[in-house]
């Protein structure tokens, strides 16, 4: 019958695993670098009867970028004499915290042929653009060491901010050439997940133990 006390105790004890997730739906549109801001809950300890195994964050997004070349040569240039490389990276700060960019998109090195600079801005056979567009995911996991940042007992909340920010690489002149990236436009949902275990308040593993061996004890 002491076999089934201490049964009894492990079981209190049996720590049973949950998750709490929240989704954060964004809208990021700018030429450089923008952001976006958002508050969620906090993880409640409980008194410490809630303990974390792991934080998730998921992004889920879509995109659409333009980025365009034009000449400002009085000649003709060819796409081997120049290039430029643009890319998109999508950051994170979340309760403090930096992850940095949590998702990016790049397209590689951009070249074409372009003929002598018109002096008309935008348009003309001196005047190139790229339409690119697509999907983004990315999922990551805090080390243990950052839980406390998203820790409270009792109600909270954390701040995060989302943000794109746009660059590239090119070649330094001659020949001269402008770049740029218009029409930037990049939406989506973040989520935040929280997986914990919860475990017995302080004190009630032996409570239920101590139960357990009175009852053993009246069997008897």
């Amino acid at each position: 019958m002491t076999r089934i006390a201490l049964t009894l105790a492990l079981a209190a004890g049996t720590a049973h695993a949950g998750e709490i997730v929240q989704t954060y739906d964004y809208t990021l549109n700018g030429l450089i670098f923008t952001n976006d801001s958002f508050t969620m809950d906090s993880f409640d300890t409980m008194g410490g009867t809630r303990q974390l195994t792991d934080i998730k964050v998921n992004i889920d997004g879509q995109y659409t970028i333009e980025h365009f070349v034009e000449n400002l040569e009085d000649r003709a240039i060819t796409a081997d004499e120049y290039f430029f490389e643009p890319f998109v990276a999508t950051t994170l700060n979340l309760a403090g915290l930096s992850t940095g960019a949590i998702a990016s998109v790049g397209w590689g090195a951009l070249s074409t042929d372009l003929e002598a600079a018109d002096g008309v801005e935008g348009s003309g056979a001196d005047y190139y653009q790229w339409n690119f567009g697509g999907g983004i995911s990315n999922e990551l996991y805090f080390l243990e060491t950052f839980f406390p940042a998203f820790e409270t007992n009792g109600a909270g909340t954390i701040e995060g901010t989302l943000g794109v920010f746009n660059d590239l690489l090119l070649t330094p002149p001659p020949p001269l050439f402008d770049v740029g990236t218009q029409n930037h436009s990049h939406t989506g949902s973040f989520t935040l997940t929280y997986i914990y275990d919860t475990v017995p308040a302080p004190g009630t593993a032996g409570v239920l133990a101590l139960a357990g061996l009175a009852a053993a004890r009246r069997r008897r």
